[in-house]
């Protein structure tokens, strides 16, 4: 008698005391949706520290242009990349961190319909054309019009004359979308 008594009471307390706080099940180290603010600001950050790295190992253009030279390992000095994948370096960091965050950007301020969305596109479609056109610079021609498609693994390389004419074109025409009298991404998410 006295387990069916500790049992009935047991299960009276399980059923009655137990309250479910759903906020310990989100994740906070993980989001599940990303602001654009933070992905452009991400981008801006990738893409210019690339530009400004002073390690050869993703950045060895200063010496090509004769800015730096090297004495103990003189091969970038000397135009020579095979000991090290620059090309690699560049390009991944490029893709990777710089366009992918962009592209993921612009798509967030355009679902959203955030709050002045045309400054902040024209803000993304700017770096965006930055971004292609040092690759251009580098490589010759590159993935554009078929680029950061996760469907497509092996995008057709376009033209530089043809990537240059339409970079020209989406600068002019982001230029042209600001409307100065309205801000675009904050100061603190726009460095």
């Amino acid at each position: 008698m006295k387990k069916i008594i500790l049992t009935i009471v047991s299960a009276f307390t399980v059923l009655v005391s137990c309250e479910v706080d759903e906020s310990l099940n989100i994740d906070t180290k993980s989001p599940s949706s990303v602001p654009s603010a933070g992905l452009f600001t991400e981008g801006m950050r990738q893409f210019f520290d690339q530009q400004n790295s002073a390690s050869v190992n993703f950045n060895p253009l200063r010496m090509y242009a004769q800015y730096w030279a090297q004495t103990t390992y003189p091969e970038e000095s000397q135009y020579t990349q095979v000991t090290r994948n620059h090309g690699r370096n560049i390009w991944r960091e490029m893709y990777k961190d710089v366009l992918q965050d962009l592209k993921g950007s612009k798509e967030i301020v355009i679902a959203n319909a955030e709050a002045n969305a045309d400054n902040k596109v024209a803000c993304i479609t700017i770096l965006e054309v930055a971004a292609y056109a040092h690759l251009v610079e580098i490589f010759g021609d590159v993935p554009y019009t078929d680029a950061l498609n996760p469907n497509n693994p092996s995008p057709k390389y376009d033209d530089a004359e043809t990537i240059y004419l339409d970079l020209f074109t989406k600068l002019d025409a982001a230029i042209a979308s600001i409307n100065t009298s309205a801000p675009g991404f904050v100061a603190t998410q726009d460095p």
